[in-house]
């Protein structure tokens, strides 16, 4: 599972509304679990980053008159090795600009609800959902959770309120999410230039990502075909779908070993 890479998406909408000394104590929580997330899952990885949908993150206010690069050098004192790792993906992920991508910009969020989050300010939830990304969130409000829910619109398909999907989200030292053992079955599959592979602890029902730099889409492992979320494009659909069915068994041995 280690050569996934390590993808996580900051959210904005997680805004403090205690005092600096605060802050600052749940943010450094927060840098800890970003921290523990990667080693006990992706320390193998060679692709790291951290997406924004704003342009220069470093200046966005987390709290009262408490920015999020006041926040960082706060941090610094104490905890350099957690601000120097943050500091070290977004050096990988271009920190001063947000997420830029064609998959991203192909990402409809009309109908997308996250957290309570809608319209266009849903368009990264939706895109660490189809993804299979992490969300940061400052741990305050509806953002202390390690799973944050997802309904609505996605890829025209419903997601139901009573049925909804789930974005992890790291918000503290250790978030709900962490394995408890290590498994054998594989993670992830490469075909043609394309990733599959599922999550652990992810939302059912049962079902495998598929995802390159264009485009990214959940299918079920129930040997219908079906969609959960987004769309193959048409050039590789019949492709991707007869993998998945011939494969299906292996495909449903890894979703059940992350899946317990």
């Amino acid at each position: 599972m280690n050569d996934l890479p390590f993808e996580v998406c900051f959210n904005r909408h997680a805004i403090h509304d205690g005092e600096p000394s605060d802050i600052l104590k749940d943010f450094t929580s927060m840098l800890q679990g970003l921290l523990s997330t990667y080693n006990s899952f992706h320390d193998k990885c060679e692709k790291t980053y951290i997406y924004y949908d704003i342009s220069n993150p470093i200046d966005f206010l987390i709290g009262e008159d408490f920015k999020l690069g006041d926040a960082l050098e706060a941090a610094a004192v104490e905890h350099k090795e957690l601000v120097d790792f943050f500091y070290d993906l977004s050096t990988r992920a271009p920190f001063d600009s947000a997420i830029d991508s064609q998959f991203y910009e192909t990402i409809q969020c009309a109908g997308f609800v996250a957290g309570g989050v809608g319209g266009n300010d849903a368009k990264i939830f939706h895109f660490a959902l189809l993804a299979g990304a992490y969300m940061i969130s400052l741990p305050c409000h509806v953002w202390q959770t390690s799973y944050i829910q997802c309904n609505g619109y996605s890829g025209g398909r419903i997601i139901p309120q009573d049925a909804p999907y789930y974005i992890k989200n790291i918000w503290c030292d250790e978030p709900e999410f962490y394995e408890d053992e290590a498994f054998d079955a594989p993670k992830s599959y490469e075909y043609e230039n394309c990733k599959l592979h599922v999550c652990y602890k992810d939302h059912s029902p049962p079902h495998i990502h598929v995802r390159n730099n264009e485009w990214c889409a959940l299918v079920r492992l129930d040997g219908t075909g079906r969609y959960l979320a987004g769309r193959i494009p048409p050039a590789y659909e019949h492709t991707f779908l007869k993998y998945i069915s011939d494969k299906l068994d292996d495909l449903r041995a890894s979703w059940d070993a992350y899946n317990p």
